[in-house]
């Protein structure tokens, strides 16, 4: 996931928006995914935000949407989130969207290989 960051960087000028999360049912799980990825881009990618993560399907498979604001470009990265028996959870990226900048849409084996999220619920 690094790189897509770093990427997303690249086409920055000013920081848009704040985080929205944690409001369906899978709440502890959009929480936990955003920690994750704000934790990586405090380091990473600072001018890049969470703008919101959204997760629908029927645990321990979820399918998650992730939304980073970088400036007026808006970054959505798919996730398939696989939560276990223990609350921890694996989070492994399939696809990126650019909207904003002119919209693209790659297999993020073409953007990065370095990827994958972990975490435990709270």
């Amino acid at each position: 996931m690094r790189r897509v960051f770093v990427t997303v960087v690249l086409l920055a000028i000013v920081v848009a928006g704040c985080g929205s999360y944690g409001d369906g049912k899978d709440a502890d799980v959009e929480k936990s995914v955003a920690s994750s990825i704000g934790q990586q881009l405090e380091t990473d990618a600072p001018l890049v935000t969470v703008r919101s993560v959204e997760c629908s399907g029927q645990r321990p498979r979820l399918a998650c949407d992730v939304q980073l604001g970088v400036g007026n470009t808006i970054v959505s990265v798919d996730y398939q989130v696989d939560v276990g028996s223990d609350g921890c959870w694996t989070a492994k990226a399939l696809e990126v969207r650019v909207s904003g900048a002119g919209a693209e849409t790659n297999s993020l084996r073409d953007v990065s290989g370095a990827s994958d999220l972990t975490g435990c619920l709270a």
